[in-house]
């Protein structure tokens, strides 16, 4: 089976590869064919940025042909961030593109404590969250 893993980070990839080790599944990257432009991730949750990136890519990539290649084709996209309470679930889905879009974490992580240090009570839990979603 083949998956195209919707992602350019090599680490993430990596990740997914230690994971499916022991399956037979050859993964692919969006750095393994010709560059396509990033969807607009305007979905409301995480689920839905995961669900509208992988159709994207899952329409908007060539599939190399591999003689004798058997099995179906899938790909799987995720969405991800940082849901604050204190912040009334920020930065949320916007995690990606927190303060702007090449704004380093420490950058990012810095703006989180100045917006907690104005809200001394609230509380200080927060959770990572990840939605994945794959198409056939």
């Amino acid at each position: 089976m083949r998956l195209l893993v919707a992602t350019t980070n090599p680490d993430k990839l990596r990740e997914i590869r230690g994971l499916l080790a022991r399956l037979p599944v050859e993964l692919l990257s969006l750095r393994d064919g010709a560059p396509v432009p990033e969807p607009e991730e305007t979905g409301a949750t995480f689920e839905e940025n995961a669900r509208l990136k992988a159709r994207y890519y899952d329409a908007a990539v060539t599939r190399p042909a591999t003689p004798g290649q058997r099995g179906p084709f899938l790909t799987v996209a995720e969405d991800s961030g940082l849901i604050v309470d204190a912040l009334d679930g920020d930065p949320g889905v916007r995690s990606a593109r927190f303060l702007r879009p090449d704004a380093p974490y420490p950058e990012r992580f810095a703006e989180i404590q100045r917006r907690l240090a104005v809200r001394p009570s609230a509380p200080r839990t927060a959770r990572f969250v990840c939605a994945v979603a794959v198409v056939h």
